[in-house]
């Protein structure tokens, strides 16, 4: 198993949102959820769980900086940002 490559994550974050905008009968093809479950600081403390996700990627921007995506669940939007890599976000692994 792999985590999931930056550039192949935004295309599933971006295909997930707009099959869930356009569609009610989404079929959940892909079995990724995209559930929202924030993030976790290295004090422990849960931040934006249920507003936003946050996966890693398997790009590093520094030596103890990784990158991730993510996606807000009222927008809709993606993004990414660079988080320490102490820092607790979802992972989804893809089969080699």
């Amino acid at each position: 198993m792999s985590i999931s490559p930056k550039n192949n994550f935004k295309k599933i974050l971006n295909l997930f949102f707009r099959s869930k905008k356009e569609t009610t009968q989404a079929n959940n093809s892909s079995l990724f959820t995209a559930l929202a479950g924030g993030w976790r600081q290295s004090s422990d403390n849960f931040n934006e769980a249920e507003r936003r996700g946050f996966w890693w990627t398997s790009s590093k921007s520094s030596q103890y900086m990784g990158q991730s995506e993510g996606l807000d669940s009222y927008s809709g939007k993606t993004f990414n940002t660079d988080y320490p890599m102490d820092y607790g976000l979802s992972i989804r692994c893809l089969k080699d």
